[in-house]
């Protein structure tokens, strides 16, 4: 069979959709200058049922077999598989390529299976062809190094970091090999990522990766907040003896810690020490503040004012939260003793260092590790940069997450964290950062899970500074949208499994489509994912989505488009289009007079199922509207829907 055909044999199975071939350009993270990534995006989605044998040998063969279409600029032979995890609900299969015996930089591509071995998701950003390297290697890691430190400015630097490392790096006048330096740092505060050229010494790119908030073991009792006392006690900010008073006790707050039992200490002469299974507090940077030990027998019984309340906190909810992780059923996912410091920084800023895996608490203000909110946001990137990149198994971060990337990433740091204090305490769910989140001296209020934002108010990378969580909002609405119907359990495993669906560079609501898909993945019930796709569609992150599908469906022998649901309707609705071939599909709606509400592009559609959504914008009145799709030389139907605002 010619690779023709098998395209061919390919566009008539699939029941999906793509967005192949454009250029994925990191966005910028705020210290990021030089060269920009260049990479191309692949985002398939489909069912194809995988050829028989063990799970890295059939994507690698479907990513050959169909590499004309996913990513016809590459020889797709040269890409071998590099990992295999398991997630909750499906197989990931990460390919991996060499340009000159170098791995390329920014490269990722990610074959997703279903338990049932169908090929659903091949996301992921790669470069073009290569044959050989344009430059020498000259400079040594030490050089190469001295280099780096002088762009980053480089002060005081945190030890952690791997190694420096060889890579090629596709720059428009052909690929050259880089030094790739890591340099998690204090000062400036950040997780540099420097490309020097291994010939010339230029630099390339300068960027930070960081995530950021602006022996024997036994068990030993602790008092914690359970998640924060604002939260347990169902008071506000400033009611009687609720104020932080430059970290002052008082009976009010010392009367909303819970005693809990800590696991997996490490005992080492008979002295109890803050590191277990999944946790290890550390003084690592900044602030001198040795981590909290007692001695056998004794509890971590601390108030707020003392430095071991903080370490007691950070320890009690990143293990509590790890074991939570478990039940619902992801058993390798950061299952490492991440290394934390609860009094790293003096300013009001946590962070996420990948490169190190460790995470850093602020002080100024209310302590940051005060608030469960904090602690598990900063969980949350962990979890992220785990599932993607596999920081917990000794991986470099192979990569950059793009604009679109980074603001889902805060939206669901959000989302989860909120998710962990209801389950907690349900009082103030529609924020977070409870307690935190109250530093006039900054402006520092928290932040809404919930907003009247869509995805027609999405911010563009490098517009506004506050646009990275104000978008990241919008997603975390859409995840508690579908929790308030689904429960907790339900949406927090559909919410992180869908992160080993991710790449660095896709689009919002391309990833909108890989959390769907992680809920088909997960639920053979499919009225689970329609919760999803209701949620998002309500948020404005979908479009034009494909039909679930549990196995490779036979094509539609016409061309139709099924009636609105929900109708009546607020603020949106779908349609389900059916197309036996390619086609080029609008959707425009009208009034009932005739007036133009809204023309917008799909684009061009596989043949098969895609499900329309149009969401109402809030100048549009109630009452009925038309609904026309206009697939070309398929013909045009027209639909009507009712508005009950």
């Amino acid at each position: 069979m010619t690779r023709g055909l098998r395209n061919l044999m390919l566009l008539v199975l699939l029941a999906g959709f793509s967005t192949i071939g454009r250029e994925a350009v990191a966005a910028p993270s705020e210290k990021a200058v030089g060269e920009p990534l260049g990479l191309r995006k692949i985002h398939w989605q489909g069912q194809v049922r995988s050829a028989p044998g063990d799970p890295g040998t059939a994507a690698r063969r479907f990513f050959v077999e169909y590499s004309g279409l996913l990513a016809p600029q590459i020889d797709a032979l040269s890409w071998q598989v590099a990992r295999v995890r398991r997630s909750s609900g499906s197989t990931v299969v990460d390919l991996r390529r060499e340009v000159a015996g170098l791995p390329v930089y920014g490269e990722q591509l990610r074959v997703i299976l279903s338990r049932e071995g169908i090929v659903h998701s091949v996301v992921g950003q790669v470069g073009g062809s290569a044959a050989s390297l344009r430059n020498r290697i000259v400079l040594t890691e030490g050089e190469a190094t001295a280099i780096a430190k002088r762009a980053w400015g480089a002060q005081k630097l945190i030890s952690g970091a791997p190694k420096p490392w060889m890579a090629a790096f596709e720059r428009p006048s052909g690929w050259r090999a880089v030094w790739v330096v890591a340099l998690p740092s204090e000062v400036p505060a950040g997780d540099g990522r420097i490309l020097v050229d291994a010939e010339t010494g230029e630099v390339l790119r300068v960027a930070d990766i960081s995530a950021r908030h602006s022996g024997e073991t036994t068990t030993a009792k602790a008092w914690v907040f359970r998640p924060d006392p604002l939260t347990t006690a169902h008071a506000a900010y400033g009611d009687m003896g609720f104020i932080d008073g430059d970290d002052a006790d008082t009976p009010q707050l010392d009367g909303q810690r819970v005693t809990v039992l800590l696991d997996s200490l490490t005992v080492s002469s008979g002295t109890l020490h803050l590191k277990g299974a999944y946790v290890w507090v550390r003084d690592l940077i900044g602030i001198e503040a040795l981590p909290a030990t007692v001695q056998l027998g004794d509890s971590f019984a601390y108030n707020r004012s003392e430095s071991g309340f903080e370490d007691v906190m950070a320890y009690y909810h990143l293990d509590a939260f790890q074991r939570r992780l478990q039940t619902l059923g992801f058993e390798d996912l950061q299952r490492v003793p991440i290394q934390v410091d609860a009094h790293a920084f003096s300013a009001d800023n946590s962070q996420y260092y990948p490169d190190s895996n460790r995470v850093y608490f602020g002080e100024g203000g209310i302590d940051d590790a005060e608030d469960a909110d904090v602690i598990i946001h900063e969980y949350g990137h962990a979890l992220m940069y785990d599932a993607v990149f596999s920081v917990s198994k000794d991986s470099v971060v192979s990569s950059e997450f793009g604009w679109d990337m980074r603001c889902l990433a805060e939206g669901f740091c959000d989302y989860l964290a909120g998710s962990y204090s209801q389950t907690e305490e349900n009082f103030g769910s529609d924020s977070v950062f409870n307690w935190d989140g109250n530093n006039p001296e900054i402006g520092w209020y928290g932040r809404p899970l919930q907003t009247e934002d869509s995805y027609n108010d999405w911010i563009p990378a490098d517009t506004l500074s506050s646009g990275l969580y104000l978008n990241g909002t919008i997603w975390a609405d859409a995840l508690w949208r579908a929790r308030e119907t689904v429960g907790a359990d339900t949406a927090d495993r559909v919410a992180i499994e869908s992160l080993y669906y991710l790449s660095p560079s896709l689009d919002i609501d391309e990833a909108a489509q890989q959390v769907l898909q992680a809920a088909r993945d997960l639920y053979e019930d499919t009225h689970i994912a329609s919760i999803f796709e209701q949620a998002f569609a309500a948020k404005g992150f979908l479009t034009a989505v494909s039909a679930p599908e549990t196995r490779i469906a036979s094509l539609p022998q016409r061309f139709e488009v099924e009636s609105p649901y929900p109708n009546p309707f607020n603020p949106s609705t779908s349609l389900l289009l059916h197309l036996p071939n390619t086609a080029t599909v609008t959707l425009r709606v009208w009034n009932v007079s005739g007036r133009l509400i809204e023309s917008r592009a799909l684009g061009t559609l596989s043949p098969g199922s895609h499900r329309v959504v149009w969401r109402a914008g809030r100048d549009v009145a109630s009452g009925v509207v038309l609904l026309e799709l206009n697939a070309g030389s398929h013909g045009r139907v027209l639909r009507k829907a009712i508005l009950l605002r």
